[in-house]
C-alpha cells in the first residue's frame, strides 16, 4: 500500500518505518504543540486497534477534479463534525447557516475548486482539499484547506487549513 504507515514511537522523525517523511514540509514548520495537533488529525486506529498515520494531504501527488467521484457527504454530515469538534460553531448558528460569515465568502467565490483523493483502497478514509482565498487579505496567497472522510459512512474525520486558525 502506498502513502500510509503505521507511526513510528519518534512521530518527530521524518522517517516511518522505513518510508519516506509523512508529514510535508508545512507540518514540519509548525510549532510543537500545532505540528502534535496536527499528526492527530492524520491517526487513526486500525482494524486491530493499532494506531495507523494516514498520508499528508499536502504531500499526495494525483489529486482528481471528478465530483461524481466523491462521497455522499450531506449538511448534516458536517453539522455533526462541527459541533462535536472544539470550535466556534453552535447549534444556533449552524440553524441559521446563512448568515454565517463562511457562507456568504463560500458564496462569493472565496472557495476555489475541489480536488478528490481515494489514498488507497485498503485505507478507509480519503480526502477533498481545496483552497481559501482570505477574507481580510484578498491578495494574499490562498489558504489551503482540507477534509479527511470516512469512506464507508461519509462522514468527517478530520480537517484542517493552512491558516492561522488551522
Amino acid at each position: 500500500m502506498r502513502g500510509w504507515q503505521k507511526p513510528a514511537k519518534d512521530m518527530a522523525s521524518s522517517q516511518v518505518k522505513g518510508v519516506e517523511a509523512v508529514l510535508f514540509e508545512y507540518a514540519t514548520a509548525l510549532d510543537p504543540v500545532a505540528k502534535s495537533r496536527y499528526e492527530s488529525k492524520l491517526t487513526y486506529r486500525g482494524r486491530s486497534n493499532n494506531e495507523i498515520m494516514l498520508p499528508d494531504p499536502y504531500a499526495l501527488k494525483e489529486w482528481r477534479n471528478d465530483p461524481s467521484c466523491w462521497p455522499d457527504l450531506t449538511f448534516g454530515d458536517i453539522y455533526t463534525y462541527l459541533i462535536d469538534t472544539p470550535g466556534i460553531y453552535t447549534r444556533e448558528s449552524l440553524k441559521a447557516y446563512k448568515s454565517l460569515e463562511a457562507y456568504e465568502f463560500f458564496l462569493s467565490g472565496h472557495v476555489k475548486p475541489l480536488w478528490f483523493h481515494t489514498i488507497d483502497e485498503d485505507v478507509p478514509f480519503w480526502f477533498i482539499k481545496g483552497k481559501v482565498i482570505p477574507s481580510q487579505r484578498l491578495n494574499d496567497k490562498p489558504h489551503e484547506a482540507w477534509v479527511c472522510l470516512r469512506k464507508k459512512e461519509a462522514t468527517v474525520h478530520c480537517a484542517h487549513c493552512s491558516c492561522m486558525a488551522g
